[in-house]
């Protein structure tokens, strides 16, 4: 289950309460006992992250870059121009 941990000069100590303090999630997943930090502010994608790892386990999830990196080989193969490469990598840098 995700939650915030606030940072020390935070003055709310609730779980629950909104604020740019990182989320950490514990608990158990596939018998495996979890705890560690998201590097995440945002409820949805820390949710989002977890329903990735009960879906297709922690192992075998993904990060954007990977999943980027991975695009562009499969376009280079595809027989993209070079043009357009460079330029979905040029969105990539700026993302």
């Amino acid at each position: 289950m995700p939650f915030r941990r606030h940072r020390a000069n935070w003055k709310i100590r609730s779980r629950r309460v909104k604020g740019f303090c990182p989320i950490r999630v514990q608990g158990l997943l596939h018998e495996e006992t979890i705890r560690q930090s998201l590097d995440l502010t945002n409820y949805e994608a820390a949710n989002m992250r977890v329903r990735d790892w009960e879906v297709h386990g922690r192992k075998n999830s993904i990060f954007l870059l990977v999943a980027c990196d991975r695009f562009f080989e499969q376009g280079e193969a595809n027989g993209l121009s070079v043009d357009t490469i460079n330029r979905q990598r040029l969105l990539k840098r700026e993302f």
